[in-house]
């Protein structure tokens, strides 16, 4: 017997708590590999290492056989013997790794958080099993150069949403501000904290304020924005009534 105990109720009750953030591709079951390579059993086992909840986001995981055995209710012994060598190379086992070379195909990477997140994880697994990982066909290169690109995309928009704050900045607050790179860095450090809308918000509810731009307009870009509690109370700020005493 493969199994030791009541798997297929197990089984069912990890897929029903798991697959509410994992999703599986509805042509799993007619997928030509799937129907034609493996049994019923062999099936449940492909589901657990997708779905268990030791996976991460790039398909590259440590999980040591008592674990798979345990959860699975399946014998140790079958696990390495057979279940676990006719899995591949769809899914491979070693030194107590799990290795699903195509997983990545089923993210979402053009999302540059994803891409991020599978980078992360990537950089926590050792050499040897990524090595391993790459030999079964592992997109390792293209996923680095998806990551550089997103780094790339990411440095561009924060580009334009500083110079969008700062021309904002010099149109309400003072129009001789110079764009420089100790200003862009300044406002750079602030949407780190704050969202683009929410630094407008606090230039436009200052630009209102009769008394902030007599006495504190001419202090410049950089004071502005170097304070992350002063840009949090000027957020907080009530607009008061347009006046039109803008520095200039």
């Amino acid at each position: 017997m493969f199994l030791k105990h009541c798997a297929l109720p197990l089984a069912l009750g990890f897929l029903f708590i798991i697959m509410k953030n994992r999703y599986i591709n509805t042509r799993f079951w007619s997928d030509s590999w799937i129907r034609q390579k493996l049994n019923p059993l062999d099936r449940y086992l492909f589901i657990y290492f997708l779905t268990n909840e030791h996976t991460n986001i790039c398909g590259i995981y440590e999980i040591p056989i008592e674990i798979i055995a345990f959860e699975t209710g399946l014998d140790e012994n079958d696990l390495n013997k057979s279940l676990l060598p006719r899995l591949k190379p769809k899914i491979i086992y070693k030194n107590n790794y799990i290795i699903v070379p195509n997983f990545i195909k089923h993210q979402n990477i053009r999302s540059p958080k994803v891409i991020t997140g599978i980078m992360a994880e990537i950089s926590q697994i050792p050499k040897d099993i990524i090595k391993i990982a790459i030999e079964y066909g592992y997109p390792i290169d293209t996923i680095s150069h998806l990551n550089s690109n997103s780094n790339s995309n990411l440095n561009s928009n924060s580009n334009i949403n500083t110079k969008r704050i700062l021309n904002a900045y010099k149109e309400k607050i003072n129009k001789n501000t110079r764009d420089t790179d100790n200003a862009r860095n300044t406002i750079k450090a602030r949407l780190n904290n704050y969202t683009e809308p929410e630094l407008l918000k606090a230039i436009d509810t200052k630009s209102k304020d009769s008394w902030f731009m007599a006495n504190c307009a001419n202090r410049g870009i950089t004071w502005f924005f170097e304070s992350k509690k002063r840009i949090g109370r000027y957020i907080e700020e009530t607009p008061k009534k347009q006046i039109n005493n803008r520095i200039s």
